[in-house]
């Protein structure tokens, strides 16, 4: 089976690998109890660090024992994890030369920790979109040294996920086979901010906005190659969504009527789900071929299931081969593994 979200926790391990001048940006941890005191000092402001699930060894959770982390996979049934950042989801920075030095660190940092187990920990590249031509370099590294996608959020620094700026990240990512994914998370800081303590509006929505916006763009016709995971969300949204569209289309024109179940499929997109979503509901509006699921191993928040991948095979509403496909066939698919 493979776990479609995992996260590391990043710590004063992972800021090791910042090299020569990028070692200027170190951040400063501090200390505390909870995710919202717990966190670092980034370019002088304070960024939140995510505690993770304290049922897990701190070495599991930030990726300096990777061995223990195959061992807790083991017990779990899980033959390969795709690993994400947490801190890196949030708006960590604004500034060009931190971005880009924070981003080259933790994607030294992850090749070194999953080096020992290229097939079972998979990792997501993260890549400095203030500065594309560094992004690129990050891409071309990240796809030297094991990783499987590409990780945005779902609003970038100074962009929207269908913006040209992000053309040559796409094109470069469909060159290599690597899936683009956009991770629950805002890389916007006055959007966060504003919203306050409203979390899924602040991180969970803009994965649902990039979804919208790629479609209504038709960003996947011009890369029609490149796979699109939408991570961390939740399906729920997906049938309202396309109803949307359709609604729109159908009365304010501005696109073709979309085919209600084949339209995730013939953009290549893949959705992680949760056990709680209404699968055979929403298997009328998505492929049984693009749907995944993930655990949110590392973390322990609401989007967190450290069994949901064993919790799946006991569904009795949809049928085993559609199972199959969810934890096997379909992020296999996404994630070229």
């Amino acid at each position: 089976m493979i776990d479609a979200d995992t996260h590391v926790i990043e710590s004063e391990t992972t800021w090791d690998f910042l090299e020569g001048k990028d070692k200027l940006f170190r951040p400063d941890f501090i200390k505390g109890e909870s995710r919202f005191t717990r966190g670092w000092t980034i370019g002088g402001h304070f960024v939140w660090g995510d505690r993770g699930n304290d049922d897990l060894p701190w070495s599991v959770r930030e990726m300096t024992d990777p061995d223990t982390r195959i061992k807790f996979m083991n017990d779990l049934g899980v033959d390969v994890q795709i690993i994400y950042p947490s801190v890196l989801v949030t708006p960590f920075t604004t500034d060009t030369a931190i971005q880009v030095a924070l981003c080259r660190a933790y994607n030294r940092f992850m090749a070194n920790a999953t080096r020992q187990h290229r097939k079972r920990l998979r990792w997501a590249v993260a890549v400095p979109t203030l500065n594309i031509d560094e992004a690129i370099d990050e891409i071309i590294y990240g796809h030297a040294n094991g990783a499987s996608a590409v990780m945005l959020r779902g609003i970038e620094t100074n962009c929207n996920i269908y913006d040209e700026c992000l053309f040559p990240l796409f094109e470069k990512s469909q060159d290599l086979n690597l899936a683009i994914c956009i991770h629950s998370g805002n890389g916007n800081k006055e959007i966060v901010d504003a919203l306050g303590d409203d979390f899924y509006s602040a991180f969970v929505l803009p994965v649902v906005s990039a979804f919208n916006g790629l479609l209504n763009k038709k960003i996947p016709s011009i890369f029609p190659k490149l796979r699109w995971g939408f991570i961390e969300a939740g399906a729920m949204w997906v049938p309202m969504l396309i109803r949307e569209m359709n609604r729109r289309f159908d009365k304010l024109g501005g696109g073709e009527i979309l085919r209600e179940d084949s339209v995730v499929s013939d953009q290549n997109f893949f959705i992680t789900t949760r056990t709680d979503n209404d699968l055979p509901y929403i298997l009328k509006w998505s492929s049984p071929h693009n749907l995944i699921i993930g655990t949110d191993f590392g973390h322990e928040d609401v989007q967190s299931e450290i069994d949901a991948l064993e919790k799946l095979r006991t569904k009795e509403t949809i049928g085993s081969e559609v199972i199959d496909n969810i934890l096997i066939s379909n992020p296999r698919n996404l994630y070229a593994i």
